[in-house]
């Protein structure tokens, strides 16, 4: 987690995620949980490009 931000009712936190040193992804969220989401779907979107048809919490589906 990078960051916390915000009153305790109402805290936004940001994360990143790297490979290696490189940063893939930056998301925000309203929990860490939700933040770590958005951020490794971002990481995998930018892997797989255009490539990802449908992505939940649980999986995703690449097309062929």
């Amino acid at each position: 987690m990078q960051s916390v931000s915000g009153p305790d009712h109402d805290k936004i936190f940001i994360v990143e995620v790297f490979s290696s040193r490189t940063p893939l992804a930056r998301a925000k969220g309203a929990s860490r949980k939700a933040a770590e989401q958005k951020a490794a779907e971002m990481a995998l979107k930018s892997f797989m490009g255009k490539k990802i048809k449908s992505f939940t919490a649980e999986t995703f589906i690449v097309e062929k």
